[in-house]
């Protein structure tokens, strides 16, 4: 099982452990590093109690995880089955950058406005 480490986060480990299938517990919190091993726990389905708040939370999914054969047993086929680390992969990166070019010809479009003005 992994045990994500806190708050520098572990974007690499959790790729890598999701790609063989192994179950972890992140933590969340202020540092964007903790945020986005939550995020990544979230986007691939995982059960909310593997995305611990408090250090206290993150100890007991930890036990729990450890001492629950079965459970891990189950999240792993899952994970495998659904091929959750696919989830990392998906989506549309292009956004951000159409983003920032609308935005760039929105000020451009009101420049010249205000020159002509």
């Amino acid at each position: 099982m992994l045990l994500s480490p806190f708050p520098f986060g572990n974007t690499n480990g959790i790729v890598d452990a999701f790609t063989v299938g192994l179950p972890g517990i992140c933590k969340t919190g202020r540092e964007v590093f903790e945020r986005i091993d939550g995020a990544m726990f979230m986007r691939t389905y995982m059960p909310g109690w593997m995305v611990a708040d408090t250090v206290e939370e993150y100890v007991e999914a930890a036990v729990r995880l450890a001492n629950n054969h079965e459970e891990r047993e189950s999240l792993r086929s899952y994970m495998l089955e659904k091929n959750v680390v696919q989830r990392f992969f998906e989506g549309r990166p292009e956004v951000f950058g159409e983003m920032v070019l609308d935005l760039v010809n929105k000020q451009k479009a009101g420049h010249a406005s205000v020159r002509t003005a």
